[in-house]
């Protein structure tokens, strides 16, 4: 599933015209004359980095919650894994690669695949069954 959040992550890319922050907002410019340090690209609606991020700690989370018994180590972990997710919100916006319309729209995008996955994971483990015809 993370093939196809891709793929829907760059055609927003390619077809949403929606310019990045302006180079002066980076913070990870380097004082060098190579050009490879920073590639400007037109369009930066959704957020890569958050697509997966997201996508990856949703299938993580939903496997957690429905295969862990409850302890201090599942909401401990449950924690750790939020506080990763809202750090690379932050660092995205932070650094000047994203406005925050880009990390929320890449957020977006990665729960809705993300959950989509965990749903057909726990569906063939049998931990939950479609009930829709009863």
């Amino acid at each position: 599933m993370i093939v196809p959040a891709t793929l829907v992550e760059v055609f927003g890319k390619l077809v949403l015209f929606h310019p990045g922050p302006p180079v002066f907002f980076h913070r990870s410019l380097l004082p060098t004359q190579l050009p490879s340090f920073y590639v400007h690209t037109d369009f930066s609606y959704p957020s890569g980095h958050m697509t997966r991020t997201i996508f990856l700690i949703t299938v993580f989370l939903v496997v957690i919650l429905f295969s862990w018994k409850a302890s201090f180590k599942k909401n401990i972990t449950i924690i750790m894994i939020i506080l990763l997710s809202l750090i690379m919100a932050l660092t995205r916006i932070y650094l000047g690669e994203h406005w925050l319309s880009d990390v929320l729209g890449g957020s977006l995008l990665g729960l809705s695949f993300g959950l989509f996955a965990a749903a057909l994971i726990l569906f063939k483990k049998g931990v939950a069954k479609l009930d829709f015809f009863r």
